[in-house]
């Protein structure tokens, strides 16, 4: 699973008169990419997905690789 996958969202919706966060509460970016669209048939005219700070551990910002990669050792060919 991704760095993108493991941290929570919510989406920036821009309505023609203010500018609204869908849901309330944090989702996954799954849930967040399907629900984004779905928006547009309420009015809005664009949608951002915005991480939520602090949802993913600290550790996977300094992290020189993905998580979901294999692990590697010695020389490779």
């Amino acid at each position: 699973m991704s760095r993108l996958h493991r941290s929570l969202y919510q989406i920036e919706a821009r309505y023609p008169d203010r500018i609204a966060i869908e849901p309330p509460w944090p989702v996954t970016h799954d849930d967040a990419s399907i629900l984004a669209p779905q928006l547009g048939e309420h009015g809005a005219r664009s949608a951002i997905l915005r991480r939520v700070p602090g949802t993913r551990a600290a550790w996977e910002s300094r992290a020189p690789f993905e998580a979901s990669d294999p692990p590697i050792w010695g020389e490779q060919p």
